[in-house]
Formats: structure tokens, sequence, C-alpha cells
């Protein structure tokens, strides 16, 4: 079969598919809004609140949100104004509840032309969640790696799309990214303990954000330090080794609105996984009938290679299992002071230090390579598929006197926020944050040790110039440095007898920006519009701007039960100091010497969205948004430069590099419905349809002409690896005054692996609850995976916790 045949089939197939889903969806709004009213009863009157400053708003200080009854949680957006006890069924204004991560300022759905999500505290807690990826499960847009507890699924989650270096992870405005590798890693093991809640920005964030934030901004939002001294305490167990403790100490002195309060928090919280479980069957598919290669030794030692190759399918037997370990201790404090009315200082300092298990099995995994495609690592075409066995004997070798001990990460950061109120409607904010991170990987590589640095000063102003009107600017400055080495202390730039050299790369970057915030008839049009200037010690000066515009109507001012919403922004990614500084190989050992790559370019990115809010009564509440996303000079890693074959005394050596490829192109929907039927229970439905492809002509590539294998997960012309076309979530919540309950699902269609399909869909379900057993202790439990079906893809399978929290 030819497989430019081959391709357009599949093409053919993957655009049908996505087109019945986006139908599909179609057909349930057109359902909803047949079937419910959109003139319900009168929405309430929004509440005043009272006056915050933009920065307090921004960084959780006290003050800035009103209060809430715990019981009454809220999957995916904050109240913006009281609401009433469980027993009152007065309505509540869905589109007008408030955050404050999309324009770095309290406002309103109505007031964004950008959509939010946000996860409260309570919503936290039904869902059980343990970690902030663990916490976003509900989100659309998000496809997030499922690893018991969620703590070493670094690399594998994904946003609108796009990998963990192509959003911006956020805690309290202070950006979390690595000066190695811009990735956001954190969000797979920050605990949620502190957490008061996490707001996510859909689309570009570059005006505010920096000219990198492509496919969107999570700002997790820690909590604010208040009221008489308490202490809380957390202890959870479950299968397979989990374990989460935690202890808080916090408390303030004074009223948080005046001159002299003073707040404090700190704590300590102890997250355990023993990711050693049995593997499901896994069948694997041969679309082009070439046959499926199954290899245990895919690096080539001579002489203990056994590959065997199947016809039609192959079903990997079950008793594969996984043997990792990640064992995470965080610690955390946090400090409010104000010496003046009009002026707030917040500090804030965390240390995670993570230990992983280095040896084990990492479960089965397989890549598809279309007829016609040359330089795959068994050789020809064909499905190729690499079975666990031949992992555990390479990570438990001693090439460094290791053998197979923990990998270490040990991460530092510490923030200080002083901001002033000029005026009630001025705030100015000065920003200072550090975050230092060591890692020592347990086995032979260039990045063996790791001390990534990075620091970033920020002022920000924010005025009313005159009504309908919010001006906002700011200065940012940023250094970040990376060192990294096969020995601890060995020289810079001088080659080890690994065949290694360590090196030592160091950048800074500054950048000015300023936007735009508009009122225009009556309040019923917002538009914002800016632009951001940065200027890199490598690559020069850029501009990225971007612009906003939402609609309201139905129904009186600041009510309105329509929203319509579009948006535009430019992005501009620089490459990460190990892109620019490393060149890598694989085989036992590696053998090639690590060389900069100083010829890489930044990547250039244009995002558009449009979409529409209806609040389709005072409970309900229905959003739909269309993105596409075109990022060209798509850098990519483990691009192959040369494969160096096996011989009877060294192994196969394969040759990788980074990499500028042609270009990316995401399209996708993101859809939610959510509805509280009842003053205690609350249904939400989310659904996300994602066509990422890596776009170009193989044939014209400079890099290795005529021959589409790039490595990195990525095909010219066929969809990224592991990202899943459509994923559906849905959560039913209860809640009173004692007791919560939540039944949370998640559905992942069809998961490409380089080149077409390498797992079907699933489905997966849990049920948490929390129930009190006093007035200061609560049962926490639940049982997640409850039908056992996603064990088929390096997940556990059924597992439960239980647990107390006590609070004193």
């Amino acid at each position: 079969m030819d497989h430019r045949v081959s391709k357009n089939c599949f093409r053919s197939q993957t655009a049908s598919q996505f087109n019945s889903r986006v139908m599909l969806c179609c057909l349930v709004i057109f359902a909803t809004l047949a079937t419910t009213s959109c003139q319900a009863e009168p929405i309430a009157q929004a509440h005043n609140l009272p006056a915050a400053s933009n920065a307090n708003a921004l960084l959780g200080v006290a003050g800035a949100y009103p209060s809430e009854p715990v019981a009454r949680p809220v999957v995916v957006a904050q109240k913006a104004t009281p609401v009433a006890d469980a027993d009152d069924n007065e309505p509540v204004d869905l589109l007008g509840e408030f955050n404050v991560t999309a324009q770095r300022r309290r406002t309103t759905e109505r007031e964004n032309t950008q959509t939010t999500y946000i996860v409260n505290k309570e919503d936290i807690k039904a869902s059980g969640a343990a970690t902030i990826s663990d916490a976003l499960s509900i989100i659309p847009g998000f496809a997030l790696a499922d690893a018991l507890g969620g703590l070493d699924n670094r690399g594998n989650n994904f946003f609108r799309g796009f990998d963990d270096q192509r959003f911006v992870l956020l805690q309290d405005g202070r950006p979390l990214g690595r000066s190695s590798n811009n990735r956001a890693s954190d969000i797979s093991k920050l605990p949620v303990f502190n957490v008061d809640r996490i707001e996510v920005v859909t689309g570009g964030g570059t005006l505010r954000y920096g000219a990198d934030a492509i496919a969107g901004v999570i700002n997790i939002i820690t909590t604010i330090p208040s009221g008489p001294p308490k202490l809380r305490a957390l202890a959870e167990f479950g299968s397979y080794g989990f374990s989460n403790y935690a202890l808080e100490y916090s408390g303030g002195k004074g009223d948080p609105t005046e001159a002299g309060f003073f707040g404090y928090q700190v704590g300590y919280v102890h997250t355990a996984a023993i990711n050693s479980f049995l593997q499901g069957n896994t069948t694997v598919k041969d679309p082009f009938g070439n046959g499926i290669t199954v290899s245990d030794n895919p690096s080539g030692l001579p002489g203990n290679s056994t590959s065997t190759t199947f016809q039609g399918s192959y079903t990997f037997p079950p008793a594969q299992y996984q043997s990792a370990y990640t064992f995470s201790d965080f610690y955390y404090g946090k400090l409010i002071f104000k010496p003046a009315k009009e002026h707030t200082i917040t500090i804030y300092a965390q240390q995670q230090n993570t230990r992983r298990s280095s040896s084990g099995q990492f479960g089965n995994r397989c890549s598809y390579f279309p007829p016609g495609f040359q330089g795959s690592p068994l050789g020809g075409p064909g499905v190729q598929c690499y079975t666990t066995n031949y992992l555990k004997p390479y990570y438990t070798t001693n090439l460094l006197g290791k053998g197979s001990g923990d990998s270490a990460e040990d991460e530092f950061g510490l923030n200080l926020t002083w901001d002033w109120n000029l005026s009630e409607l001025n705030t100015l904010t000065t920003q200072i944050f550090v975050k230092n991170t060591f890692g020592d990987n347990a086995f032979i590589s260039p990045q063996n040790y790791v001390v990534n640095r990075n620091i970033t000063a920020q002022v920000r102003y924010t005025a009313q110039l005159y009504p309908g009107n919010v001006f906002n600017a700011g200065f940012e400055f940023r250094t970040d440095r990376s060192t990294q080495s096969t020995i601890a202390g060995e020289p810079f730039g001088v080659v080890n007898e690994f065949g290694f050299a360590a090196f030592d790369k160091e950048r800074s970057s500054w950048a000015l920006y300023a936007t735009e915030d508009l009122k225009l008839f009556d309040d019923a049009v917002i538009v914002n519009f800016g632009s951001r200037i940065t200027t890199d010690i490598f690559f020069g000066t850029y501009t990225t701007s971007g612009a906003g515009i939402r609609y309201n109507f139905g129904g009186i001012k600041g009510q309105e039960t329509f929203g319509l919403r579009a948006n535009w922004q430019q992005s501009f990614k620089v490459p990460g100091l190990s892109q620019l500084g490393a060149l890598f190989t694989t085989g036992n050992p590696p053998t090639a010497i690590d060389q900069p790559n100083p010829n890489l370019k930044p990547e250039n990115g244009v995002s558009y969205d449009i979409g529409f809010d209806i609040q389709v009564s005072p409970t309900a509440v229905f959003r739909a948004s269309y993105y596409r996303i075109d990022l060209t000079n798509r850098l990519t890693e483990g691009v192959i430069q040369q494969i160096i074959p096996a011989t009877d005394t060294t192994p196969q050596v394969t040759i990788t590099a980074p990499e500028n490829l042609q270009a990316q192109k995401t399209v996708g929907w993101d859809f939610l419905f959510d509805w509280r039927f009842d003053p205690k229970w609350r249904v939400t439905f989310t659904e996300s349809i994602v066509d990422a492809t890596a776009v170009g002509d193989p044939f014209a590539d400079p890099i290795v002409p005529g021959n589409p294998l790039l490595g990195g997960g990525l095909l010219y012309g066929y969809p990224l690896a592991q990202i899943p076309y459509h994923t559906t979530g849905m959560r039913l919540t209860y809640a009173d005054p004692g007791f919560t309950a939540a039944l949370s699902g998640n559905l992942v269609g069809d998961t490409p692996v380089v080149g077409t399909y390498a797992f079907p869909s699933y489905s997966r379900f849990d049920l948490t609850a929390r129930a009190p057993l006093g007035a200061a202790l609560t049962l926490t439990g639940g049982v997640f995976d409850i039908f056992n079906s996603s064990n088929r893809i390096n997940a556990p399978g059924t597992t439960f916790r239980v647990g107390m929290e006590a609070s004193f």
C-alpha cells in the first residue's frame, strides 16, 4: 500500500471523527436551548464587593475575596456573590462569578473576552485531588497523564494540544517554569493542601504573562492566613503505598483590611506513591499490513536482543508491571503584613524535595511507521513495540556506582510582593521571586546533575483613567541560569570519560507591556488590546500583540444572559537553555560527545478563538469555544540526526538533538455545561475536541530530507503523539453543611503515538466523599477507577483511599 494513500485514508478517518464530535456537541447545544427557557426567574443582583487592590486579588491576600459557605462547592467557577444557605433556593448569577488572572485584577466573566475556568477549595476537597493535575481533570482542554497519585507524570500533560513547555504555570502570579527547558513540570507534583483556588485562562496569555504563554495560563492561588490561630492536620492512606500527610498552623491578628494586620502560615505535606502494579491487557492492531514487531531490547545491545513479528494484532501479556516510587516532602510558609492601610507586604516561601525510583519497568509502548518511512529504530516500516523487559537491566546497571537508587530533585521558591494602593482605583505592585532547582539523576546522562536558577522582578501599574477604562502597564526583568554535568563539580567544556562535556549557560531578558480595557455602549461591549516588547540576550527584541472583544446582551445591564467573545494573540517562545546546549544520544552507554546547538530559532505563534456563554437559567450556564493555534519554527526534541548500527562489541547509538521543524496546527472545541439543579446538587459536563497536527512537507525538510521520521513523537501530516482526539469530563456533586460526595468521570478518546492510534479510548470513574465525625474531625475516602477500565494504559486500575482531616 502506498504510504501517501494510507496517510490520506487515516486523515479522512480522523477528520470524520473530529467532525462527528462537533456535530454531536452542537446537537447537545440545540437540545439544551430548546428544552430550557433563557427567560427563567430573574437573576439576583450582584453583591457590591468591598474595594480590594489588584495585587491583593491576584496574590490571594486577605480581604480580596468575599466569604462563602464551605458547604456550597462550585465545580468550575467561584461565586462573585454571597450565596444563600443550602436550604435557600435564591438563584445566583453564574456569569457574575469573578477571577483575577485574566486581566490581573478582579473581574467577572461578563468582563472577560477570554474563557476562564476556576476550581476552588471546595471542588478540590470534593474530588479527592492530591495534586494540581488531579484538580484540573474536569477542566476542558486538558489531557493529563493518569498516574497513581499524580506524582510521576512529568512531560505528559497537555493543554489545548500543547505540552507543558507551551503553557504557563503560575503560583500567586509567580512563574514556575524551569530555566533549563521552560517546562511547567510542577503541575503534576505540587500538592493542593494550601491551595485556595486554581484559575485557568484559555488561549494565549502573552500580553500579561510572557510571550511564551501560547496555550494559556494556569494560576495557583494559595490560601489566606487570617482569624484566630488554628491547626489543620490530614492523614490519608491508599492502594499501592499511597500516603498523604499534612500539617498546617495559621492565623492572623487584626482586621485584614486595616493597618497593623499580620497574618502567618506554616505547613508541611508528605505525599508518596509506589507505582508497582500489574498492567492489564493492551491490544495493538496493524493498520498497514507490515506486521507488528515486538522487541525487548530497542537499544540494540549485542547478543541480548529478541524481536518477534506478529500479523494482524498483538496483545501484551498482563504480567507486565511498573515498579517506580515517588516521595515528596513539601514545606511552605506565608506572612502578610499591612504597615498602613494602603500598603500590603506578602512573603511566601516553599521547599519541595522529591525522590523518584530510577529502577524497574515502565510499561509497554508502540510506535507506528507507515510504508515508505525510513530510519525507524528496528528498521523498516510497520508497528514497532517494546516490552518492559528491556528497561530493567539498563536502569539497574551500575554505570556511576549508583545502581538503582533515587533520582533527587530539591526545589526552593521565594516570593516577595509589595502592594501599594495609591487610590481606590490606582495600584502599584512590586513583585520579586526566586526559584532554584537541584536535580541528581540516578543514571548516566549529560544532565545527571542539573542546577537551575531563576530570578524575576516585576513592577505593575493599574489605573482607571476615566469611567469605563482600565489601563495596565508593567515592566519585567528575568535572569535564568542552568548548569548541567555528568559528574558533580566537573569543569565546564571538558569532555569526560563518558563522552560528555558539562555546560553552564545564563540568559537574561526584560519586557515592557501595556494593555487597555474598555467598556463601550453602556458597558455592553468589552474591548481589550495591548502589546508586549521583549528583549532577550540571545534573540534580540521582538513584539507580541493581542486583542479581544465581548458583547453581552439579553437581560438588564450587568445581568445579561448571553455573551459573544473573540480573541487574537501573538506568541514568541525562545528555546530553553538545555535545548541550546545539548546533543543527546541513546545507547548503553551513550557514546557521542555533547555539542552546543546555537542555530535554534524561536517559535512564532498566532492564536484565535471565538465562543459564547449562555446563562440558560438562573442555575445553569453553557459555554462553547472554537480555537485555532498555528505555531511555526516548532521546536521539537529528540529529532534523529544519525543512527549508528550495533556491532558485535558496541550497541546501537541514535544521535538526536532539538530542532526547529516546520509547523504545528491545533484546532479544537471546548464545551462546558454547569447546572446546579438543586441547592445541594450540582452537575457539570465538559467536552474537548482536539486535532493537533504536525504541518509541513517532509521531502522539503532540510534536517532529514525525504524522511518524515523526526523523533519526538512527531511525523509530518500526522497527529501529534499522546494527545487524545477528545476528552469528556463529568462530575455530580452533593453537598450540605455536613456531608459531601462527588462522582467524577473522564472518557478519554483514542490516543495517537507517532502516526496513528496506539491506545484505544477508555473511561475512568471516581467516587469520593467527606463525612463529619464531629465539630473538628472529618472522614475522607474514595474509590478511584471504579470499573478498573484504565488499567490497560500504564495505570493501576481500581484503587482505594481513606483518611482523616482535623481542624482545631
